[in-house]
């Protein structure tokens, strides 16, 4: 019999991995790691690993492995990994899990200095949507990387991203007066994707799928990419993606953090200009040519004009109004709220549009707070219930 007394949410990523914790009495009052890189104070860790040249030992992970050639994890959980090195999925994935629960059981006794891990914590961990693995694989990857006491423990759960998120916008709309019947659609722009599910709250707190996952991969890290290779040049990004892609990922997530604050009125707009020396030194030895002379005769700083910020965001949110409207159209607008998750749903700018396009056709547009915790706050919360009304989702399309 288990005596559960705190809850972890793990979010094993396709690109960034974290988890979140509280007392299963309180998950109102959640924690979060955010020791991954001294750096930056961040919830996640890249999902990647380095290895020897045999593919046997680690020889980092998370940030410190983008410095060297790394693993991608998401690339064997999806099974699109090309050149694929000579490492079966069970050791990649086995491997990474052992990084991580050595953190998270570290974390858990500094809280809880006398819990039993095996037999008071109770785990969920979250997976892609379209992974290609069977949850009991996942289970016995978990017990040989020291997650579980064995293969058969009942305090470890498996839920996906899209579940957690689910779980996560109900608490919101809720407030929101969202009822027994009623339809949301969950609009996540994420990095790289964008990706959509529409879903109906049932009795008990259980969630159906009224229309599957839709996923589509314009992403503005696209388009900030595209901006960037005009100053710099395709083979400088080429370059510090192979070399430096820690740089190049601080620099794209700088100019990001500005564009949240984009309005979309010009007369609002501010120029921003980026010293790229500070956020990504490596640039003067990877631009060459023409791109190189015009960097130097700027001093190494770009500047984003508003068109060119429109140019980077339009089209993400252009591909996301249609994907929305695609939906709304299939359930003939029977639908109560969106809600905006995923980094891209903090821009004002974003916001607006959505808006402005769809608040006639839905009652509420939700964007809630914590976004980028999201999966690991829905993760927790689906924990707290599981003991009580026990969550869970039903598959099946009216």
């Amino acid at each position: 019999m288990y005596d559960y007394r705190v809850i972890v949410g793990i979010e094993f990523g396709a690109t960034h991995s974290g988890f979140g914790y509280a007392s299963i009495s309180s998950t109102e009052d959640i924690s979060f790691y955010n020791q991954w890189n001294e750096r930056l104070r961040t919830i996640k860790a890249p999902t990647v690993l380095s290895y020897d040249d045999e593919y046997e030992n680690v020889q980092s992970w998370g940030y410190p492995a983008l410095e060297s050639n790394h693993v991608e994890l998401f690339k064997f959980l999806l099974g699109e990994m090309k050149n694929k090195p000579p490492l079966p999925r069970e050791k990649a994935i086995s491997d990474y899990l052992h990084e991580l629960s050595k953190i998270v059981k570290e974390e858990i006794c500094r809280r809880w200095e006398s819990i039993d891990f095996y037999n008071q914590v109770l785990i969920i961990l979250t997976i892609p949507d379209n992974y290609k693995i069977s949850t009991w694989d996942i289970r016995e990857y978990a017990f040989k990387a020291g997650l579980l006491n064995d293969c058969y423990s009942q305090n470890f759960k498996l839920i996906t991203e899209s579940e957690a998120t689910s779980l996560f916008c109900i608490k919101y709309l809720k407030k929101c007066n969202l009822s027994i019947g009623e339809k949301f659609m969950v609009v996540e722009c994420s990095d790289n994707t964008i990706n959509l599910t529409t879903r109906m709250l049932l009795i008990d707190e259980r969630l159906s799928v009224v229309l599957e996952q839709i996923k589509d991969n314009c992403a503005v890290d696209q388009e900030l990419l595209k901006f960037l290779e005009q100053k710099i040049g395709s083979s400088a990004i080429n370059l510090l993606r192979k070399h430096q892609p820690q740089q190049l990922q601080h620099l794209q997530s700088a100019i990001i953090s500005f564009l949240a604050e984009f309005t979309g009125t010009q007369s609002e707009s501010s120029l921003i200009e980026f010293d790229l020396k500070d956020h990504c030194p490596s640039i003067t030895e990877y631009c060459e040519g023409e791109y190189h002379d015009n960097m130097v005769r700027d001093d190494w700083r770009i500047k984003l004009e508003f068109e060119d910020v429109k140019a980077m965001v339009d089209p993400v949110i252009e591909r996301t109004i249609q994907l929305i409207d695609s939906q709304l159209h299939l359930r003939n607008n029977d639908c109560f709220a969106l809600s905006l998750v995923g980094k891209f749903a903090k821009s004002i700018y974003f916001q607006l549009r959505i808006g402005e396009t769809f608040n006639k056709r839905v009652q509420f547009i939700s964007v809630p707070l914590h976004l980028e915790s999201a999966i690991m706050r829905g993760a927790v919360l689906y924990g707290q219930n599981f003991g009580k009304n026990f969550i869970y989702f039903t598959n099946f399309i009216f």
